[in-house]
């Protein structure tokens, strides 16, 4: 299991889970999703030609070539470290690597870290989580920029891919709640 820090946006994250009852005790997951990026479709132009990338589960798929190309992304740290120039795999991951350092708006990516760095982040307002992915792995950004080495997720996190999902308030709070959802192992209320 890895564990994977993100703050989210009060908006999204006010879509995304409930505020505790005075039933219930506990924060709950509204949907499946717990992290989702931007976009699902991007275009890149790499080595001259242009070249689509689709979200497909944890995957990308690259169309525009020859032939369709899937990318599992367990693969793309290994890919990443590779220094081939000419091949378009490595180029297409490393462009989208660096658009989501320029501007997260249009990216297929899910950004975060491996550890805990939020008293690094104060001027950036959110709520803090942490999830214990299951079998995910994120993958470093060789082209971050900043204090903190980010890792990424493609496309969408859901419940299934947790096992616990811990939130620990907004940016200047201090709180350690477990999140409901189907399957976790939070533990039941009181």
């Amino acid at each position: 299991m890895t564990t994977f820090y993100r703050k989210e946006r009060t908006d999204i994250f006010n879509r995304r889970f409930s505020v505790p009852s005075r039933l219930s005790n506990a924060w709950t997951l509204k949907s499946r999703t717990v992290f989702e990026a931007k976009q699902k479709i991007k275009a890149v132009t790499v080595l001259k030609k242009k070249i689509t990338c689709y979200v497909q589960g944890a995957n990308i798929l690259l169309q525009g070539l020859s032939r369709p190309i899937t990318i599992l992304e367990q693969d793309i740290a290994d890919l990443l470290k590779l220094t081939k120039p000419n091949d378009i795999v490595c180029q297409v991951l490393k462009q989208i690597c660096k658009d989501h350092t320029n501007s997260s708006s249009s990216s297929i990516l899910i950004s975060g870290c491996v550890k805990n760095n939020f008293a690094k982040s104060k001027d950036y307002p959110g709520h803090k989580l942490c999830v214990e992915v299951k079998t995910r792995k994120p993958f470093f950004n060789p082209f971050g920029s900043g204090e903190e080495n980010e890792y990424f997720l493609v496309g969408t996190l859901n419940d299934t891919d947790c096992s616990l999902i811990t939130y620990f308030g907004k940016t200047n709070e201090e709180l350690i709640c477990r999140v409901n959802f189907f399957g976790s192992q939070a533990e039941t209320p009181n």
